[in-house]
């Protein structure tokens, strides 16, 4: 029995991939629908097919991987619609979806800068230190031996 469900999905769920992860889902288990972007942020998603195939979709597109993070996940009944034979991301305007590609890659970016911020200094004071070694080997060697002894004679 074929069933279809309209499902309102809210939380950090544009410009995060969330479209294309619920249209690989329906790729595997073989529903038909589409998924859109919202003006509010949110996600609309209109799913049927087999009773038993959709539920368990519904399932997976509440649980995204990373970046993604849903917050809301309102279903409701529909009516099936035979002339949707297939699983498509209803495309917003070029502007619209260049903002999401580079919105994207810029979420992810500034995720990856939080954090790894404090390594980029991390590096650079050792990179310094290096320098200093290759500037005075023998200087530094010197040092590092006399530490040594120390540490060998407590």
């Amino acid at each position: 029995m074929e069933r279809a469900f309209k499902a309102r999905v809210s939380g950090r769920v544009q410009r995060t991939g969330y479209r294309r992860f619920v249209l690989e889902i329906t790729q595997e288990v073989g529903e038909s629908g589409y998924v859109r972007n919202e003006l509010d942020g949110s996600v609309t998603v209109f799913v049927q097919g087999e009773e038993g195939l959709v539920e368990k979709f519904l399932e997976r597109a509440r649980e995204p991987p990373l970046p993604t993070a849903v917050k809301g996940f309102e279903v409701e009944a529909a009516e099936p619609n035979p002339e949707v034979r297939f699983f498509k991301i209803e495309f917003g305007s070029l502007a619209e979806e260049l903002q999401e590609g580079f919105g994207s890659m810029e979420r992810e970016f500034r995720d990856y800068r939080e954090e790894f911020g404090g390594l980029w200094e991390s590096l650079e004071t050792i990179g310094k230190s290096f320098e200093a070694l290759l500037r005075e080997p023998t200087k530094t060697f010197r040092r590092l031996a006399k530490s040594m002894a120390r540490y060998l004679r407590s």
